[in-house]
């Protein structure tokens, strides 16, 4: 989950269901999506989660509509936000040609032996 800043003080999203930000008012690493979570921070520093529930384009903006959770802790921020390590492979690439010459030498003994 990506962490986006949103340039608007707490009281201004205090009360919103959904809130419509253009793109160039949040500060995330990638294009945002329909259905995708994410945490946006404030100015004020507040985190909360939020939800890309739709988005429009106009002639100078792509403008996100995003639904807002309530605030977060910095504990919880952290947790969804962190990087997780990629998953650990059980076979190594030396261990997969291993078996792949193998399965080679097989098919070429019952080839013989047929």
């Amino acid at each position: 989950m990506i962490i986006a800043d949103l340039p608007l003080a707490d009281a201004d999203l205090h009360g919103y269901d959904g809130l419509d930000v253009p793109h160039h008012r949040i500060a995330a690493s990638d294009p945002l999506e329909p259905g995708q979570l994410l945490v946006v921070r404030t100015l004020d520093g507040v985190c909360r989660c939020a939800e890309v529930v739709g988005l429009r384009f106009t002639p100078t903006d792509t403008v996100y509509e995003l639904r807002l959770g309530v605030p977060m802790s910095g504990e919880v921020v952290r947790t969804l936000t962190q990087r997780r390590p990629a998953p650990r492979r059980w076979v190594s690439d030396a261990d997969l040609v291993g078996m792949l010459v193998d399965c080679g030498r097989m098919q070429r003994r019952t080839e013989h032996v047929s």
